[in-house]
């Protein structure tokens, strides 16, 4: 991404009727990766009975998925940014198509987490494009909007992906939750190559920067590892150490080799400038709050209030509803009165929504449980847009895809994160509590029912603080923005979502 705003790099040729079909093919993007999430959460228990296995070996099907997708991301949008983000893309979603239709045939549990990996690097194409593809055609005014219209259709897929999941599971076993992904996959090579245009960044030959791409890659799968097995074994176990240990060596290497390279993968340049430094980690602290918050949420629902499994469901399906139905009227906002009120805005509605959360009891009614349910869901719908806008907004044309890759891996970063670390302070706050009713005497159903809401109050508060984090990072880039010195615009002035 470059230091010096370009204002709009959208070019005026660019007619209106083609900005909406490349809104579709990047749409469709995105809901072949957020189906992907949403039905791999309802057939890891089917796949461990399918395959006799312990979930501790299945869970490395999801796992190993995020640790290969977001440590290839920014290298995706560094290739997209070179060679053409419709290449990245159609390939993205080609291998993809590959991923999935051979998982289905896997024949043991180790195949399948290996086949894992060949979707997940379609997912990084795809994931590294989707931003790219939509701000290379919309201009300023109309960028939000679009963005907004695009959250919905994640929001689609996340409440999509558990229900079709669900009904494949019953009716047509395991091995067709990853077969009816594969022609969506394949649909999307088609329109990908007949209707988007070439759109390489980047003129004439750029040197490679393969060392950069390798050791990014290793950095950030060491590092998810590292938060992954932190909240699995615990902060003292050795496999976490030395993952600690891989990390703080790789990353002074990784700074040192994009330092020297003509065109870097990782570009230090942006992150150099404080305002944009602060909406990283406003945009990594959001998902981090989130992200813990839906690591816990189930277990309230399930086994502190006693909800039955489809009223659970429903209850935390609000938080996708509520991006597809407010996405696009964030999106359009951002457009008008600019994006950085709206990140700010986005991340309150977080901190209010799970202020209300934590402050629930064993005696909470569900709709005082629904209400803290919606304004959880509402943050991110107000924020993503927004956040997004503003990246796409403040990069040149060249560096499209490694913005579009940047946003991608810092939510899944913060995402991951969320879902080890509020793991880890749930479990040790239960135990906490539930080793001190039992020896005050309560029977074991009570002190269960009290020791799991109890639990969920404090990863709640956790979340308070984390989305609060959220939240003065967004302020400080705010400030940081208005005192800031005025940037050179290669084009026109820019549209709000400078602002």
């Amino acid at each position: 991404m470059s230091s010096i705003s370009t204002g709009d790099p959208t070019p005026s040729s660019v007619r209106n009727s083609y900005r909406w079909v490349a809104l579709f093919v990047a749409g469709l993007g995105s809901l072949v990766a957020t189906l992907d999430g949403g039905t791999m959460t309802v057939v890891l228990p089917a796949l461990s009975k399918a395959f006799a296995t312990d979930i501790s070996v299945v869970i490395w099907v999801t796992v190993v998925y995020y640790l290969v997708s977001t440590g290839l991301m920014l290298s995706a949008g560094w290739v997209g940014d070179v060679l053409g983000r419709k290449r990245v893309l159609a390939l993205g979603f080609l291998i993809f198509a590959l991923g999935a239709g051979l998982s289905a045939m896997a024949e043991n549990i180790y195949q399948l987490i290996g086949l894992r990996v060949l979707t997940a690097v379609g997912a990084a194409g795809i994931l590294s494009s989707e931003y790219a593809i939509i701000a290379a055609v919309f201009p300023g005014r109309e960028r939000g909007r679009a963005l907004g219209i695009n959250s919905a259709i994640v929001g689609l897929g996340l409440a999509l992906g558990p229900l079709v999941g669900g009904i494949l599971l019953d009716h047509l076993g395991w091995r067709s939750v990853f077969y009816f992904r594969a022609p969506i996959a394949l649909l999307g090579v088609v329109l990908t190559w007949w209707l988007l245009r070439d759109d390489r960044g980047v003129k004439g030959a750029v040197q490679t920067d393969v060392l950069g791409g390798v050791l990014l890659f290793i950095s950030l799968a060491t590092f998810l590892a590292m938060v992954n097995q932190g909240g699995r074994l615990g902060l003292g176990s050795p496999v976490v150490w030395v993952l600690a240990l891989a990390v703080v060596i790789l990353l002074p290497l990784l700074l040192k080799v994009e330092r020297r390279a003509r065109r870097p993968v990782l570009d230090l340049e942006f992150l150099r400038k404080p305002a944009n430094a602060l909406t990283m980690l406003s945009l990594i602290f959001h998902y981090l709050a989130w992200g813990s918050f839906n690591a816990v949420a189930a277990f309230f629902l399930l086994q502190g209030k006693g909800f039955s499994q489809s009223m659970a469901g429903l209850l935390l399906a609000t938080f996708p509803f509520m991006r597809f139905l407010f996405g696009p009227l964030a999106g359009a906002a951002s457009d008008r009165v600019g994006t950085r009120r709206l990140i700010i805005a986005g991340n309150v509605l977080l901190v209010v929504g799970l202020l209300v959360l934590s402050s629930l009891d064993a005696d909470a009614g569900w709709a005082r449980i629904l209400v803290g349910f919606l304004l959880m869901g509402l943050g991110p719908a107000v924020f993503e847009p927004s956040n997004t806008s503003h990246f796409m907004g403040s990069t040149s044309r060249d560096r499209l895809g490694t913005a579009s890759a940047s946003i991608s891996t810092g939510r899944q970063i913060g995402l991951s994160g969320g879902l080890a670390v509020a793991g880890a302070v749930y479990a040790w706050r239960k135990s906490f509590y539930q080793e001190g009713l039992l020896a005050s005497g309560a029977g074991a159903d009570q002190a269960n029912v009290f020791a799991v809401t109890w639990g969920f109050r404090d990863a709640s508060l956790a979340c308070v603080a984390v989305a609060a984090l959220a939240l003065l990072a967004s302020l400080g880039s705010y400030l940081a923005t208005r005192h800031a010195a005025p940037q050179p615009v290669l084009k026109r002035a820019a549209g709000p979502q400078e602002r």
